[in-house]
């Protein structure tokens, strides 16, 4: 089945985070993005679209993931991002924090 996303107001937005992966893992890295974005974007997220986090750059130790979100409502991206990012980076440096203890 095939669906055409374009015209069905759907939207998509994505935020890029740089880890690295001497602090944290890129598999725990990419499960915090996920949880987190979709968490925060769940009563926005597109029907039939899931959500996936890519390696989008590798510089040595750090690792640029992005995280992809699909949203019913476009609009809404705009506002929903810095909060995602934002609520990402909090995570990520919890778990960083916790790894050396």
């Amino acid at each position: 089945r095939a669906v055409n996303f374009s015209k069905s107001g759907a939207g998509v937005f994505s935020v890029t985070v740089r880890v690295n992966t001497r602090n944290i893992s890129i598999q725990d890295a990419k499960l915090v993005m996920l949880k987190t974005g979709t968490d925060l974007a769940k009563s926005e997220m597109a029907a039939g679209r899931a959500a996936e986090v890519r390696v989008v750059g590798v510089d040595g130790d750090n690792v640029d993931l992005q995280l992809i979100i699909y949203v019913s409502n476009p609009p809404k991206a705009e506002s929903l991002a810095p909060l995602i990012l934002e609520r990402i980076y909090m995570k990520l440096s919890d778990v960083a924090q916790r790894a050396y203890i």
